[in-house]
């Protein structure tokens, strides 16, 4: 039997990012409050000075530039979560027909996930990220606590 979502306790926890904030949940207030968000692949198109291009090259540089843009994103997503250490403990439904559950949590406490695997491999990893945690403001902190630990200790 497949579950889509594994456990209980995993369902508590990403409850809210994955039903109530979901995309579409999203789309929808937006559309109903008039709420309009850069459209990123229309917005560099309408960058791409013409300059005798015919419309399939503009296409293809404002498509290659979204593309670049999302990857860029994805890259500081991933490199957040590279300074972040996790734990993790056993899920309470753990080997299921030879799958294995363990719920992951993060030190500083901004992240929640779990990790689906099988004789190794990794089949799902879900990381959700809690609205109340600022990476950005953890990473200048830690910097500052890094660099505090490399220098030299005070003599008199």
């Amino acid at each position: 039997m497949v579950q889509f979502i594994p456990s209980f306790e995993y369902a508590n926890q990403v409850w809210e990012a994955l039903i109530r904030d979901c995309y579409g949940s999203v789309a929808i207030t937006a559309e109903v409050n008039e709420v309009g968000h850069e459209k990123l692949f229309t917005s560099n198109l309408n960058k791409i000075k013409r300059n005798g291009q015919n419309p399939i090259s503009m296409l293809r540089n404002a498509l290659n530039k979204t593309k670049q843009d999302i990857t860029d994103n994805i890259k500081e997503r991933f490199e957040d979560l590279m300074e972040v250490s996790f734990s993790e403990k056993i899920d309470i439904d753990s080997n299921i027909n030879g799958y294995s559950s363990k719920i992951l949590t993060s030190d500083p406490e901004g992240y929640k996930g779990q990790v689906i695997s099988e004789s190794g491999y990794h089949h799902l990893v879900s990381i959700v990220k809690k609205d109340s945690f600022d990476p950005e403001r953890w990473r200048s902190a830690n910097l500052m606590r890094n660099l505090a630990k490399e220098q030299d200790k005070f003599k008199l």
